[in-house]
């Protein structure tokens, strides 16, 4: 009798080790990540004035874009200012925050959830920054934007001053 527990017990340890060595690895067959990185060619900018009068400027597809946004420079306070002024056009920003590091030279945005024309409308109305797509359906955002030192260029989308307000991250 005690060896058929041991042998159970053993068949469980076994069995907990390799689910857990699948989720630290990553099961390539459960994983709808495609592990891919490319990056597409910066569209060109698009004036506010296409969105149509009376519209929002992102249009109706604005309120369904979910954004974590990063700073990517040593200017305090720049992702939450861009947030702000984002969640008055209708995206909705779910968290700022730091970029690991501070030498981004160009603003970029990461799609993980949109589909590629969705994502290049966004990039182009936000003065026509580089995409690049890295899809991961397990995230909680649509994309995830890193701003860079071109970051004037959003501002400029966005009708924001050229210095932001100097609030923190």
């Amino acid at each position: 009798m005690k060896r058929n527990v041991n042998i159970l017990l053993l068949m469980i340890v076994a069995a907990c080790g390799v689910s857990l060595w699948q989720a630290l690895t990553g099961d390539p067959a459960a994983d709808d990540a495609t592990g891919d990185m490319t990056v597409a060619p910066a569209p060109p900018p698009v004036e506010r004035a296409e969105a149509g009068a009376g519209s929002p400027w992102l249009g109706a597809d604005a309120a369904n874009i979910h954004l974590v946004i990063l700073n990517g420079t040593a200017v305090p306070g720049l992702a939450r200012d861009v947030s702000l002024a984002l969640s008055r056009v209708g995206c909705v920003t779910q968290r700022v925050g730091n970029a690991p590091h501070q030498e981004f030279d160009r603003t970029l945005l990461v799609n993980r959830r949109l589909d590629a024309q969705q994502a290049e409308r966004l990039a182009a109305q936000l003065g026509g920054i580089a995409v690049i797509e890295e899809k991961d359906s397990r995230t909680h955002e649509d994309a995830l934007l890193v701003l860079g030192a071109d970051y004037r260029v959003i501002l400029q989308a966005l009708d924001l001053p050229a210095v932001p307000s100097g609030r923190a991250n």
